[in-house]
């Protein structure tokens, strides 16, 4: 499983590990591995959010 995200990242809020925009070449974020995106029940984002909630 993957997660991508991409889009305007002046504050961070696409969640890669620098601000900045980014675009959809580079967009999966390695930070959230199988076993992390396992737990994963609802992913939302809008245009100033982004909420995930896990089964805890």
């Amino acid at each position: 499983m993957d997660l991508l995200c991409w889009g305007i990242g002046e504050l961070g809020q696409t969640g890669h590990d620098k601000p900045g925009d980014i675009g959809p070449e580079v967009s999966q974020l390695r930070e959230f591995t199988v076993a992390r995106l396992g737990r994963v029940k609802l992913l939302a984002c809008g245009s100033s959010h982004s909420i995930v909630a896990t089964g805890h």
